[in-house]
């Protein structure tokens, strides 16, 4: 086994369980180790700090995987197994729900591994080097922990391309559809779409919105397939709307809609218009794309939220209900409140914040990377 020493006074981090080893605290790389390959790395005192995944092309050189297991199979077996027995800890899967999160890359102790459970079918989503070319190992690894459950490759290309890899994808590539039951609601989805085909990790701030909803006008702004509506409609909102600006999420929202019994004014429509154009509401969820991947488009994207906070606070009746997210993880959640607190000074309106919830159970963060991959932020705020 190849082994990686570090310059000195580089390892603290890595003791203090960070497992991203950058090129410049890289010292000497005793080998010849090509992409993918399993290493071992020492500080300048020759002291274990880890095993990980190498990788020449990469900032990332060594993705930390274990402290103290050597047997790289071994090592990636007893994280996924931790993965799930986490899961289970939670009461996931459970009579309600069967879409979960399974493996959340550095949350799980594998680095950029994500792989969520749809029923009975699992998906695998790789962005890095290391998974891809250790895919038939992953498979046989998952198998064993779900052996009823199909497996799905969902690569992501762009991540791959930036670290090293180039060769033909493994991809699931045709428009699969699965079931999935989440607090009772039944979604169809399909794994070629965005993300892995749903996002598991708003599944409890979905199922929040029911507290606020009964017998109101509840508007859902880029509701993708329709979580938040469903779940205002299932808890009696009198009327609720939901907008998105792609066609093929409005028709798989509205197909949902349908398979539950629900009753929702779904509209393809961009959610700025879509809010100037609206009647009075007495609750707003927003939850849009990710529109800062790094914090150089912070003040741009800050703009954005403050512009449509402020519509939606224009809409909002008095005592009424705004819920605001972000998927950026360059956007705190204070960030969101001070946008907040811009908007509802330009219109005169009251707020005060009742709640800041992040992403499920099944999502965790690893303490070292606390700032940098709890990325989803909801703020709940009453409007007067």
């Amino acid at each position: 086994m190849v082994t990686i020493t570090l310059k000195p006074k580089k390892s603290n981090p890595f003791r203090l369980g960070h497992p991203w080893v950058f090129s410049g605290a890289v010292a000497d790389v005793a080998g010849s180790p090509i992409a993918g390959d399993w290493v071992r790395v020492v500080d300048e005192h020759t002291t274990l700090l880890g095993y990980g995944f190498f990788n020449p092309h990469s900032l990332y050189r060594v993705r930390l995987i274990s402290t103290c297991l050597s047997d790289m199979a071994q090592c990636i077996t007893h994280h996924l197994k931790r993965a799930l027995e986490r899961r289970q800890a939670c009461g996931l899967p459970n009579t309600t729900t069967d879409a979960y999160r399974l493996c959340n890359s550095e949350g799980d102790q594998l680095s950029v591994l994500t792989i969520d459970v749809y029923g009975n079918s699992c998906v695998i989503a790789p962005s890095a080097y290391w998974v891809t070319r250790h895919q038939t190992l992953i498979e046989q690894a998952v198998r064993n922990l779900l052996p009823q459950h199909t497996l799905y490759w969902k690569p992501i290309p762009k991540p791959l391309s930036q670290d090293g890899w180039n060769e033909a994808l493994s991809l699931t590539q045709e428009a699969i559809a699965l079931d999935v039951t989440e607090h009772a609601l039944t979604y169809r989805i399909v794994p070629t779409h965005q993300k892995t085909g749903f996002f598991c990790d708003q599944r409890e701030n979905r199922y929040r919105i029911r507290q606020f909803a009964a017998g109101r006008r509840v508007l859902d702004i880029c509701c993708y397939t329709g979580g938040f509506a469903l779940n205002a409609a299932r808890a009696g909102a009198k009327h609720v709307i939901g907008i998105d600006s792609s066609s093929t999420a409005i028709a798989t929202a509205q197909d949902n809609a349908e398979r539950n019994q629900l009753t929702i004014d779904f509209q393809e429509r961009d959610a700025f218009d879509a809010l100037k154009a609206c009647e009075p509401v007495d609750v707003i969820c927003l939850d849009p794309p990710k529109i800062a991947p790094s914090r150089h488009h912070i003040t741009k994207a800050l703009r954005y939220y403050t512009e449509l906070h402020q519509l939606a606070l224009e809409k909002l009746t008095d005592n009424g209900i705004l819920l605001t997210c972000s998927c950026s993880a360059s956007i705190t959640a204070l960030d969101l409140v001070r946008s907040l607190q811009e908007a509802a000074h330009r219109t005169q309106r009251t707020l005060s914040v009742l709640m800041h919830t992040r992403a499920g159970p099944d999502h965790p963060v690893a303490p070292a990377l606390f700032d940098t991959t709890d990325y989803l932020q909801a703020v709940w705020v009453h409007v007067a």
